[in-house]
């Protein structure tokens, strides 16, 4: 049993909506996903992938464990917590780097200044 990459000790969980948990295991394998007094049972498909959705949980900051088990397979994820989770990223659409960027002034730039 393998969980997606994205579940790693001290990481986020987001609040106020459903939280999907998901992996790979044998074909059939029964997964139980256990979380702040939640338990969620399912297993594997014909491709070996499953998923399941822990309920709805308000913000904390106390630290928890997220457990992932399968008949073979046992992995815990320490210092968990629940709050809102942003995903951010740098600007996509400007014409020219920061002008203390590695980059500057080695490249052309089209429609440059």
């Amino acid at each position: 049993m393998k969980l997606a990459p994205l579940f790693t000790d001290n990481m986020v969980l987001q609040q106020g909506q459903p939280v999907p948990v998901w992996g790979t295991a044998e074909k059939g394998e029964t997964v139980t996903v256990r979380f702040a007094d939640q338990e969620a049972n399912t297993q594997a498909d014909a491709e070996g992938r499953w998923e399941v959705r822990l309920q709805l949980m308000s913000a904390s900051s106390e630290p928890r464990t997220l457990t992932v088990e399968s008949q073979n397979v046992a992995v815990a994820f320490s210092n968990v917590l629940v709050g809102e989770v942003w995903v951010c990223s740098g600007q996509s659409n400007r014409r020219s780097p920061p002008p203390n960027s590695l980059m500057c002034g080695s490249l052309p730039y089209p429609n440059g200044p």
